[in-house]
C-alpha cells in the first residue's frame, strides 16, 4: 500500500491559523489534500493534527484523521516521532503492510500530484533509495546549509569549494513533501534524523526531487506570491486543474448537504448553534468556552472557508441560530431554514444580510459594531504610513533582489481627510493627533463638540477631496 500523511498542528506562530488560511478562497491545506487525492499511486490518504478545526476541514474533504496523542501535540513534538506513529497506526487500522509513505504539511500548498508521482517513481527506480526529498536550486542563498548533487546523483552537503574551482550547485530542503521507503525508516534511522529533518543525507540513501515551486508558507508575506503560482496553474476560486477522482467528485453543495453532524440530544434543533465565520476560536478558546459553559450545542464551519449562498442553505436547515460572517446570509437561506430564529453577525458590517427577508420572517438579527473598531483604525493608521514611507513597494523590491531608495513623506507634514467619524472614523483621528498633522473630517451629522474637543476641521466632501493628502474612509457599504 502508498500512502499519503498530511501533517498540521495548532499554529502559535506569528502567522497563526496558516494552515486554513484562505488561498484563492480555499483554506491552505486544502491544495496538498487535492494533489495527494488526486495522485493516481495513492491508496489512501491520511491528515495527522493535534488541531479540531484541521480535522474538520480533512473530514469534510472526506480524508481520514489521525488525532495525534499528547505527547505527539504541541510545537515541541518532533515530526519524526509523529510519522513513525503514524506508520504504525495506518497500518494497524488498515491491516496492509505499507511500501512507501509520502509525507505532506498542510502549509505546502504548492505541492502537485504531478510532484508525488514523480517522487514516487524516484524511490521506486532503484532498490537502494531510502527516501525522496524536495529540494530547490538557490545557488544565491549561503551553502552552510545546502546540499548537492553526488555520486550516483544522490544528495549530500555541499563541500567548500576553492575560488579555481566552479562551484556546484547548491540545494536546499524545502519542506514542500518526503516520500520514505517504510522498510528502511527504522527506529535507528529515526533517531539520527536532525530536528524535524524526516531524513539524514548523511545515512541514508536519499535522492533529490528537485522542482521550482515553492516550499512551506511560514509567512504572511509569503501569500501574494503564492496565489500568484497558483492562478499561473489554473487554480481560480471556482476551479482547479485537477480532474477529480470518482470517489471525490460530489461538488461542494452535495458535500455540505451530507456531511455529518454532531448530534445533540439535549438541544432542539431551534436551539443548536451554526458558527459560520472563520476563524472562530483558533486563536483564543475563549468564544468556545463560554458557549460550552452556558450549554450551547455548536458546530462550526466544517469547510473552513467563507460559505457560499446555497452552501449556506443547506447548512442552516436544521439550526436556529447563526453566528455569521460575511457570508450571504439571503431570503433563500432563510427560506432553507425553517427553525432559524437568530443571526448573530461577528463584526459591524450587515449589508450581507437580507434585513427585509429576517423581519419578514420574525428572525432578530445583531452585530458587534465596537468588537472590530479598535482593529481597523489602527490598521488604517498602519496602511497611511505604508503608503507614504513607500513600506510595501520596498519590501517587494527586496523580496525580488532589487534596492531602491524611496523618499517618503513625513505624516506630520500631511493632511489627513477621515470621511466617516463614526466609531473607526474617531478611533483614527484619535490615534492621528500623535502625529501632530492637520485632521479635517466630513460627515452626514456633524459633531461639534468632538471636532473642537480634537482640533478636526470640519469641510463639505468636495472641500476635503481638495485639501487632503491622504484620504481616510469609514462609511457603511450603501
Amino acid at each position: 500500500m502508498i500512502a499519503a500523511l498530511i501533517c498540521g498542528r495548532i499554529d502559535e506562530q506569528a502567522f497563526g491559523g496558516r494552515n486554513t488560511f484562505p488561498l484563492l478562497g480555499r483554506p491552505m491545506m486544502v491544495y496538498p489534500l487535492l494533489a495527494a487525492t488526486n495522485a493516481q499511486e495513492i491508496d489512501r490518504v491520511f491528515v495527522s493534527t493535534d488541531s479540531e478545526q484541521i480535522a474538520r476541514v480533512a473530514e469534510f474533504q472526506g480524508v481520514e484523521v489521525l488525532r495525534r496523542a499528547e505527547h505527539l501535540s504541541g510545537a515541541e513534538a518532533l515530526l519524526e516521532d509523529v510519522i513513525g506513529d503514524s506508520i504504525e497506526r495506518i497500518q494497524n487500522e488498515t491491516g496492509d503492510e505499507l511500501e512507501y509513505l509520502v509525507v505532506l504539511l498542510c502549509n505546502a500548498p504548492t505541492v502537485t500530484s504531478e510532484l508525488i508521482s514523480h517522487g514516487l517513481k524516484l524511490v521506486r527506480a532503484e532498490g537502494g533509495v531510502d527516501a525522496v526529498l524536495s529540494v530547490s536550486k538557490r545557488n544565491e542563498y549561503s551553502p552552510r546549509f545546502a546540499m548537492q548533487l553526488g555520486a550516483g546523483n544522490a544528495l549530500e552537503f555541499h563541500k567548500s569549494v576553492s575560488e579555481a574551482e566552479e562551484p556546484a550547485d547548491a540545494y536546499f530542503a524545502d519542506s514542500l513533501l518526503w516520500v520514505l521507503n517504510v522498510s528502511r525508516y527504522s527506529e535507528s534511522v529515526r533517531a539520527s534524523v536532525p530536528k524535524n529533518s524526516v531524513v539524514n543525507c548523511a545515512v541514508q540513501n536519499v535522492r533529490p526531487l528537485i522542482h521550482d515551486g515553492y516550499g512551506d508558507v511560514d509567512y504572511p508575506w509569503q501569500v501574494p506570491a503564492i496565489e500568484q503560482w497558483l492562478l499561473a496553474r489554473g487554480f481560480t476560486p471556482d476551479k482547479t486543474p485537477y480532474e477529480v477522482v470518482a470517489s471525490k467528485s460530489r461538488t461542494s453543495e452535495e458535500k455540505v448537504v451530507s456531511a455529518s453532524f454532531p448530534q445533540h440530544s439535549s438541544s432542539t434543533t431551534s436551539e443548536r448553534v451554526l458558527i459560520t465565520t472563520i476563524p472562530f476560536g483558533s486563536y483564543s478558546d475563549l468564544p468556545l468556552r463560554l458557549l460550552e459553559e452556558n450549554g450551547v450545542d455548536y458546530v462550526i464551519n466544517p469547510i473552513g472557508r467563507k460559505l457560499k449562498e446555497k452552501e449556506l442553505a443547506s447548512l442552516a436547515k436544521d439550526f436556529g441560530v447563526i453566528i455569521a460572517g460575511t457570508e450571504p446570509n439571503s431570503r433563500l437561506v432563510m427560506e432553507s431554514a425553517p427553525h432559524l430564529r437568530f443571526i448573530s453577525r461577528v463584526g459591524v458590517g450587515l449589508d450581507s444580510v437580507d434585513l427585509l427577508a429576517a423581519r419578514e420572517r420574525g428572525i432578530q438579527v445583531s452585530y458587534t459594531p465596537e468588537a472590530p473598531a479598535a482593529a481597523v483604525a489602527e490598521l488604517s493608521i498602519g496602511h497611511m504610513l505604508s503608503l507614504l514611507r513607500y513600506i510595501t513597494d520596498a519590501t517587494l523590491g527586496m523580496k525580488n533582489g532589487v534596492w531602491h531608495r524611496f523618499m517618503g513623506t513625513r505624516l506630520s507634514e500631511c493632511t489627513v481627510g477621515v470621511i466617516g467619524t463614526g466609531r473607526i472614523g474617531r478611533r483614527v483621528i484619535q490615534h492621528l493627533q500623535a502625529f501632530g498633522c492637520r485632521v479635517v473630517a466630513n460627515d452626514l451629522y456633524i459633531d461639534r463638540g468632538f471636532y473642537e474637543r480634537f482640533a478636526v476641521d470640519y469641510m463639505p466632501l468636495a472641500e476635503l477631496l481638495e485639501t487632503a493628502d491622504v484620504v481616510s474612509l469609514h462609511v457603511p457599504l450603501t
